[in-house]
């Protein structure tokens, strides 16, 4: 009943007049552990997520101006709504004037160096989030109370966040079907530029800096009982954020997987497994890529 009221509050304090209808990414936020806490520990949610936003704000700001500079375009401000532990983050994606295939592949790129960023310095505040990105259309409704942002691309990560079990973001179906489609028109490109048998996989290895295909656990109550193998996690195959990268590149001034490891020893039982599984990700991508993309440039 509570969220129903929640839910009638927001649609009466909306005015249809002002709904906005985009284009873009959106990413579905949903904090860890918020279930749990009593009214004084909400309230230190409530303000440590209230600056982690101030944060993600500075993040965009960075990558608008790396943007650009690279490209001459300036990008469209984030709009952010929450709903009671949950966090919707659409950033708009403008039809360029000239060269969309450039334009559209750098947004990509802005995007998930963005989720990066976001993800790491959430958990170096003590925040954990699980979520997933997509793309599509969307409409925003900002009103003098609140900020609303709904439709078929907020729809299609919200189907999809809350299926992990982890920290972490993973891409949803539809964006991960156009992020191939980006990379596979560069592969086509460079194979005709240089002259080398260059295939879609050599694309997806050169960035692995933004995102990378790993066997992510599934929820409990994501698993179909019978499929399931006692004492071992069902896992599924997404492109997932790359944001071990920022993980790695702030060791050892700040270390993500101490911070990590710490929390799933403080956590009870029922709920370790969630920051087990981000642990053993940040591990593995550190031995799979880290040491390789050090010798990039710009990396």
């Amino acid at each position: 009943m509570y969220i129903i009221e929640q839910l009638r509050k927001i649609i009466a304090n909306s005015n249809s007049d002002n709904c906005i209808r985009k284009v873009g990414v959106v990413i579905f936020l949903d904090a860890l552990g918020t279930k749990r806490l009593g009214t004084e520990e909400s309230c230190e949610f409530i303000k440590k997520r209230a600056n982690f936003l101030e944060e993600v704000h500075y993040i965009r700001d960075k990558r608008a101006k790396a943007f650009k500079c690279e490209l001459g375009v300036n990008l469209p401000n984030l709009d952010i709504a929450l709903f009671q532990d949950s966090i919707i983050i659409s950033w708009e994606e403008p039809e360029p004037k000239q060269l969309s295939e450039t334009y559209h592949f750098s947004f990509f790129q802005a995007a998930g160096q963005f989720l990066i960023d976001t993800i790491t310095e959430a958990i170096r505040r003590d925040l954990y989030f699980r979520g997933a990105i997509s793309q599509g259309e969307y409409v925003v409704n900002i009103s003098k109370k609140n900020v609303t942002i709904i439709g078929p691309a907020v729809a299609d990560a919200a189907d999809f966040f809350e299926i992990v079990d982890w920290v972490g973001v993973i891409q949803t179906p539809n964006f991960q079907e156009k992020y191939l489609s980006y990379l596979k028109s560069i592969a086509e490109k460079d194979r005709i530029r240089l002259g080398l048998p260059i295939g879609v996989e050599d694309v997806i290895n050169k960035y692995n800096f933004l995102f990378v295909k790993y066997p992510v656990p599934l929820s409990a109550k994501n698993v179909d009982p019978s499929s399931a193998k006692i004492g071992s996690s069902v896992k599924k195959e997404f492109y997932v954020s790359s944001w071990p990268v920022m993980a790695c590149k702030i060791e050892p001034k700040i270390s993500i997987l101490n911070i990590l490891r710490n929390k799933a020893i403080s956590e009870l039982p029922a709920y370790r497994s969630k920051y087990v599984n981000s642990y053993q990700f940040l591990e593995w991508y550190k031995t799979q890529f880290w040491e390789e993309l050090k010798k990039r440039p710009g990396e």
